[in-house]
């Protein structure tokens, strides 16, 4: 059976694997200098990540903006937020402990990406407010208007479980870091999930901006606590408790939701039912797609030699 291509978004996603690349070749130390480095990432983050994704859409066309979910969620999708950010968090933590007791992880969890060397010092109020902008919000913005919007969008005719994989996926490539892999990729299927189900991209961006503060803000306390040697197992088990409870309300509450949308007949795009017959064949013209094999060959040739 021959497979086509689904979508040509794989090409735009290399583009921008290429660009973050070039990106991590950059002398910091030239940056840094007062707050124009903060000016400098601003600039980087965009030309990485939105400049490609809105040259894209323009070759899309009039009008594709307008399918990308750019909508406000309804206040009654809050709760879901909530359960679903517990979850990311608890989530992400329980994964890099398990990661580091593997010895796949060290305690440095420094990310790939340059900007996430900035990190917070107790400098100035100006200093704090800029951080907060270009190392938690214009990162949400940006990356998550990239996967969460075009990206999710692009494969949303194959149905939301392919879809948001996918989206999840190309997240996590994208930090070029086999160890650090599996973190990246569930927090993809996590604010993928807030996505499609608020059927907004706001909503995912809500969630990487609160995930981005707490790792500017909190993360380091909370990962001092876990290994405190009197408090350690307790703590791994109230983040066991607290990831297993709110998946559980995550679960129940997106039931209620698309027991709603089936009730009010609300298959607005682009979140489409899977115009394929079966899952397989959704799977199938995903990995066996020109676009996607050279984006995976792409990745694994920059992690293997450059990243390597």
């Amino acid at each position: 059976m021959k497979f086509k291509s689904t979508t040509t978004a794989p090409f735009l996603v290399m583009c921008v694997f290429i660009l973050t690349l070039l990106v991590s070749y950059l002398d910091t130390e030239k940056l840094a200098s007062g707050n124009s480095v903060y000016l400098a990432w601003l600039v980087i983050e965009l030309m990485v990540f939105m400049v490609p994704a809105v040259f894209y859409c323009k070759l899309k066309g009039k009008g594709y903006t307008e399918n990308l979910a750019l909508r406000p969620f309804s206040l009654g999708r809050v709760s879901l937020l909530f359960f679903l950010l517990l979850v990311l968090l608890s989530g992400v933590l329980l994964l890099k402990v398990g990661l580091y007791r593997m010895g796949v992880l060290s305690t440095d969890l420094s990310g790939s990406w340059p900007g996430e060397s900035m990190h917070y010092e107790g400098s100035g109020t100006s200093e704090v407010v800029y951080l907060i902008f270009t190392a938690a919000i214009l990162p949400a913005i940006v990356e998550e208007f990239l996967f969460r919007g075009v990206i999710l969008y692009e494969y949303a005719h194959l149905g939301g479980l392919c879809s948001v994989t996918v989206s999840a996926l190309f997240f996590a490539m994208l930090h070029f870091s086999l160890a650090e892999f599996p973190i990246y990729f569930f927090g993809g299927i996590v604010m993928g999930i807030a996505a499609y189900l608020t059927r907004s991209m706001l909503a995912a961006i809500l969630l990487h901006a609160v995930y981005n503060l707490f790792t500017l803000f909190g993360e380091d306390f909370v990962w001092r606590l876990l290994w405190e040697k009197q408090s350690h197992v307790f703590f791994l088990y109230l983040l066991a408790v607290i990831f297993l409870l709110f998946s559980v309300l995550s679960i129940g509450e997106s039931e209620r939701i698309f027991y709603g949308y089936a009730v009010n007949s609300r298959g607005e795009v682009p979140f489409v039912k899977r115009n394929t017959k079966s899952l397989t064949q959704a799977v199938a013209q995903i990995f066996l797609s020109v676009g996607f094999l050279l984006c995976i060959a792409l990745y694994i040739t920059i992690v293997l030699t450059v990243r390597g």
